[in-house]
């Protein structure tokens, strides 16, 4: 129960991500969708507060994707991490540049006729700086004291998934309970003494013995040259 538990731990970070992504990717469809007309407005055409929050749209995006494909660690991980961590900076500033000179009045007709874009604004100004904070963390010493990389997907191994299954783990097509484990490779046996394989039915395994038995009896004939 201890093993299970800190492997569930260990997954949390994975979990919290995926879903906070998944999240904020329908949140900001949504909030592009709803208030789609702030293109044309005069504030949006000042701030581009529509183009901020679809680029960061797609930028979640390709953070998913790689996120959920990627299965290589190495310098290809490295330099993915670089690169969010640029992108994750550079989207951090502009939305709190855009955040902290926008004008009141701008700021008040966001509010009250795009509020859900300019929430959605705040949100992806927020979670950029902590993902970038975090990502660069992560790269300077925390990814090397914890001994692995949480900037890519985990990669769970167990039973079910390993290169060898174990014998024990092949159901049979008729999906019952018994599995291939019971057949087993048996000790060498005497001629005198056939044994049926495991996992027969008492029946079977009693027909079997008789044939066997029958057969190692029988002598065919022998001729002279």
């Amino acid at each position: 129960m201890g093993t299970l538990w800190l492997s569930c731990l260990k997954l949390l970070p994975t979990i919290l991500y995926t879903c906070y992504a998944y999240t904020l990717l329908l949140v900001g469809v949504w909030a592009l969708a709803q208030d789609h007309s702030v293109k044309d407005h005069i504030c949006g055409r000042t701030y581009h507060v529509w183009k901020f929050c679809c680029l960061n749209v797609v930028l979640w995006l390709l953070s998913c994707v790689s996120y959920c494909v990627w299965r290589g660690g190495g310098e290809g991980a490295r330099a993915r991490a670089m690169v969010l961590i640029v992108m994750y900076f550079g989207f951090f500033m502009w939305g709190l540049l855009m955040w902290v000179n926008v004008s009141s009045n701008c700021s008040s007709i966001f509010q009250k006729q795009f509020h859900m874009i300019y929430a959605f604004h705040h949100i992806c100004t927020i979670t950029n700086g902590v993902f970038f904070f975090l990502f660069l963390l992560h790269e300077s010493f925390v990814g090397k004291q914890l001994g692995g990389d949480f900037t890519i997907m985990a990669d769970v191994q167990h039973r079910y998934n390993t290169p060898i299954r174990p014998p024990m783990d092949m159901i049979n097509s008729q999906g019952s309970n018994h599995t291939s484990s019971q057949w087993a490779v048996q000790p060498p046996q005497g001629p005198s003494v056939p044994v049926p394989p495991n996992g027969l039915p008492p029946q079977l395994s009693y027909e079997y013995e008789k044939i066997m038995q029958s057969t190692s009896s029988s002598t065919l004939p022998q001729t002279t040259p």
